[in-house]
């Protein structure tokens, strides 16, 4: 048995024949079908740092499934204020539209930095605190001397930097950070 079916791209609203054939006997049967892609699911994010929120703005569906620090939420379009914890919020919108995807996004909200792994291998995170962009990130050895300086600016949505440590051995490091009025430092342990 064999059954043909004319190939329609996804992306685009189509309304043409299609035809499916049975070789066993002749036998045909035509038909229209119309393919309609739905529109693309769109998450725009706003962080209220005074009230420790998240604005999230939904379009592209009507029902969308929001997840945010194991608390589920099912909303409609439009913009929505949620709450966010202290320190690392993890944001997952879904639709009831399967092929739409998902949308996965991590907000650091915190005065305070902080780093993980620790103990680390090859890398380690620096979610740096506070408001400003700006940042500083120095990795010291043990002795005091200056391995490595970075400089760079953050979204208010990713205060994540990586670092990475796999060109060190083992042994224990400081990191000091910089952003705004704020110097922290932590002592970092390299397996």
């Amino acid at each position: 048995m064999c059954i043909s079916f004319e190939v329609i791209d996804p992306n685009i609203l189509s309304s043409s024949p299609t035809c499916a054939s049975i070789v066993i006997s002749v036998f045909e049967s035509c038909f229209n079908t119309i393919l309609i892609s739905p529109d693309p699911l769109e998450v725009q994010t706003e962080l209220n740092f005074n009230d420790q929120s998240i604005t999230v703005d939904l379009s592209g569906a009507l029902n969308y499934q929001i997840r945010l620090n194991n608390k589920s939420y099912s909303l409609k379009s439009g913009r929505h204020q949620l709450p966010l914890d202290d320190g690392l919020s993890r944001l997952e919108v879904t639709t009831d539209i399967e092929c739409q995807g998902k949308v996965v996004e991590e907000v650091y909200l915190s005065k305070a930095s902080t780093i993980y792994p620790n103990p680390a291998f090859s890398q380690v995170s620096i979610l740096v605190g506070g408001e400003d962009n700006n940042f500083k990130v120095f990795l010291y050895s043990i002795e005091g001397e200056l391995l490595e300086q970075h400089e760079g600016q953050l979204s208010p949505g990713d205060r994540n930097f990586k670092l990475q440590m796999n060109y060190y051995p083992p042994g224990i490091y400081l990191i000091n950070i910089m952003s705004g009025d704020n110097i922290e430092n932590f002592k970092l342990l390299k397996r």
